[in-house]
């Protein structure tokens, strides 16, 4: 009889109708789960236990249960496990089942435990006389880590335990790894995007040292200077108008022809050139001579 019952949660009814290829695992799973439940309500009773069972697993399952043969008395739990397990459990061809197991593969998804745990779920129906033996093939033919792969076939001895060991000591140091260099290039670009939009220091320093105290460039437009009219940057860094006075306010370092003050007398486009007088080629001396004295 049942004593020193608990309060626990009544369980989810079990689905016989969705995916016909996972029937009988799932009806496994759930069964386990049921056998749990019985022990957190301590019931021992059979008549009791074969009630819970088919109340817990619902009325679509109540239903199959009822077409059942050889399901016993009210009171045999036993007869009806059996006759479920055998309508959602039917006999597999094995070599099929082998089948699907050679050709799971590690998705990139998983990791390591998770492609283990998959590979005992289908060996499971295998009827594999070692599962270590065929899960630890499998992972290394299948598995995405060539590393692991490597590490595995260096000894034959080698057990799964310590394959699975060193195949999460791998995806851990991978992860780290990937971890860090992202970061780093996330830095990287970061540091390119705010040399893009200011340059540096040193750049604008060496701007600097190009401009002159007497018309900083910093003023220019497009590529003239506006000291001598030339193309900007000097190529030698030196302005040919530093120094130089200007023809037509007399102020330093800048040429006449592209002074900025008001235009005291037309001046022509060459600088710092004194305008020569025109000798008649065929003179006498005494021409000459009068010539210069004008």
């Amino acid at each position: 009889m049942a004593t020193g019952r608990i309060n626990v949660a009544p369980m989810a009814p079990f689905d016989p109708m969705s995916d016909p290829n996972s029937l009988s695992q799932r009806w496994k799973k759930w069964k386990r789960r049921f056998e749990t439940y019985l022990v957190a309500l301590n019931v021992t009773e059979k008549k009791q236990k074969r009630a819970l069972l088919l109340y817990q697993a619902g009325q679509e399952t109540q239903d199959i249960f009822d077409t059942l043969v050889d399901i016993g008395e009210d009171d045999d739990y036993d007869s009806a496990i059996a006759a479920l397990d055998t309508y959602f459990s039917p006999k597999k061809h094995v070599d099929f089942e082998i089948f699907k197991f050679r050709e799971a593969k590690q998705q990139p998804h998983e990791t390591i435990d998770q492609f283990s745990t998959r590979l005992r779920k289908l060996a499971a129906t295998c009827d594999f006389e070692n599962i270590d033996k065929e899960v630890k093939s499998a992972i290394i033919q299948n598995c995405l880590s060539k590393r692991l792969r490597r590490y595995a076939l260096l000894d034959s001895e080698v057990t799964l335990a310590k394959i699975l060991a060193k195949g999460r000591a791998f995806e851990l140091s991978e992860s780290q790894a990937t971890g860090i260099e992202n970061a780093l290039d996330s830095t990287h670009i970061s540091d390119e995007v705010v040399e893009a939009v200011h340059p540096t220091t040193k750049h604008n320093n060496h701007r600097d040292k190009q401009h002159t105290s007497f018309h900083r460039q910093d003023f220019y437009t497009s590529s003239e200077c506006r000291n001598c009219g030339g193309p900007w940057p000097h190529n030698n860094n030196i302005c040919p108008a530093k120094g130089k006075s200007c023809l037509n306010c007399g102020k330093s370092n800048h040429f006449a022809k592209v002074c900025r003050s008001a235009r005291k007398a037309r001046v022509g486009q060459q600088e710092n050139r004194r305008p020569s007088k025109k000798i008649p080629q065929k003179q006498s001396s005494q021409d000459l001579w009068q010539t210069l004295q004008q």
